[in-house]
């Protein structure tokens, strides 16, 4: 009888063995899965860097240096009109002692001719 249960035992710890076994088997086996996903991950981000360093960043920079260009060349469009507007005041000031200037020559005239 006490043989009967050792055997017994031993049988369930033969049983325990091998499914200890075949779940070491399934963990290595799941390991090797996540470590080819993580590889692959790796190599996707690796890529993304790569992309972001050698494409995206010249690509804004690009895009910053045609800001600036514009921006100077905005300030250059803006001094224009300002001298613009300057010389259309000075033209429209021009226009007014023109209009004294011929009006005091009427002025003359009349006085000249009634004289």
């Amino acid at each position: 009888m006490m043989e009967e249960k050792l055997d017994l035992i031993l049988q369930e710890i033969g049983s325990m063995k091998q499914e200890m076994g075949s779940m070491k088997q399934e963990m290595g086996s799941m390991k090797q899965e996540l470590t080819a996903r993580i590889d692959t991950l790796e190599d996707k981000v690796t890529k993304v860097q790569l992309t972001l360093e050698n494409e995206t960043n010249k690509k804004i920079n690009i895009i910053g240096e045609g800001h600036d260009l514009l921006k100077e060349r905005l300030a250059e469009a803006l001094q224009m009109e300002k001298k613009n507007e300057r010389m259309e005041l000075e033209i429209l000031d021009m226009k007014i002692h023109m209009r004294d200037i011929d009006y005091d020559i009427s002025n003359l005239k009349r006085a000249l001719a009634i004289v």
